[in-house]
């Protein structure tokens, strides 16, 4: 039984400070009333057993990146044979189903086993349009399935919904730090495919932070938002090592979450807990 548990916690680790917690942290915040106990340990579940599905479905397309970057994840370490792997994947795709519908959030577990499906066994994430594409709906899968829906508010669907837009169009700042390892897997990504032009597209978080700040209508939203889209994209620009745009893909999150969440956030929901918590996590 140990080695199951660490075979299922292996395969989800790299994913717990950039999704588990972030999206459960999210969930605790959208309401104006404490989370309860119960709605923490629901969406816990959720979100977990729907990141086991995609890293398991990744992972077995990715075999040859994790042997050479991490050899420590349960297929390319021989903890779980492929075959088995494979059923496990499935087999989750229909327990997550089944959960959800007892939730009642049938719609954003369909969608993001439709989103793992594209990415991992079709190769959506192959191309930078399809990867982008199924970030935002991934994104936007797990921040609706974890919300306590019985008290999803508008502004809290609108908060998704703009940030699901802001990864659309954004998130190809995690590729660039992944450009040997995605050559390596023949993908292509913006990086790849333009290397220059992608980081000149990094301008795309100023105009995001304009319309965000007039959104909030508060001068101390608006000045920070576009100042911190000017730092991240200007190291975009300006350092272009593999170290170098990891660190600006840590800031990217900072910008794109944490001030997003706080700032937005307190302004138009008037959410109970800091978010501030929620990106200390996230990088911690």
């Amino acid at each position: 039984m140990k080695d199951v548990l660490v075979t299922l916690f292996l395969f989800v680790q790299s994913d717990l400070k950039t999704t588990f917690f972030p999206v459960i942290l999210f969930a605790a915040t959208s309401s104006s009333d404490p989370p309860k106990i119960y709605s923490i340990v629901r969406a816990s579940i959720w979100i977990y057993l729907h990141l086991l599905q995609f890293c398991i479905s990744n992972q077995l397309i990715g075999e040859a990146e994790d042997l050479k970057n991490k050899p420590w994840r349960p297929i390319a370490a021989r903890r779980i044979s492929r075959s088995k792997a494979r059923v496990l994947r499935w087999v989750l795709a229909v327990v997550c189903l089944f959960l959800s519908y007892l939730f009642s959030v049938v719609r954003p577990s369909f969608l993001l086993t439709i989103g793992i499906l594209m990415s991992n066994e079709l190769r959506f994430d192959a191309h930078w349009f399809g990867k982008n594409v199924t970030n935002a709906l991934g994104y936007y899968s797990f921040q609706a399935g974890a919300c306590n829906h019985g008290m999803l508010g508008d502004s809290i669907s609108e908060a998704i919904f703009r940030g699901a837009l802001i990864v659309l169009t954004t998130i190809h700042a995690q590729d660039f730090q992944d450009v040997p390892g995605d050559r390596i897997q023949g993908r292509k990504t913006l990086p790849i495919v333009a290397p220059t032009a992608s980081r000149i597209s990094m301008i795309l978080l100023l105009m995001w932070s304009m319309w965000l700040g007039a959104i909030s209508q508060t001068a101390v939203a608006q000045s920070y938002l576009i100042l911190a889209a000017i730092v991240v994209g200007g190291r975009f620009m300006l350092f272009r090592t593999v170290t170098a745009d990891h660190i600006s893909y840590i800031l990217y999150n900072v910008r794109c979450l944490l001030i997003y969440h706080v700032l937005l956030n307190h302004y138009e929901s008037q959410i109970w807990l800091s978010s501030a918590q929620f990106q200390l996590l996230h990088h911690a």
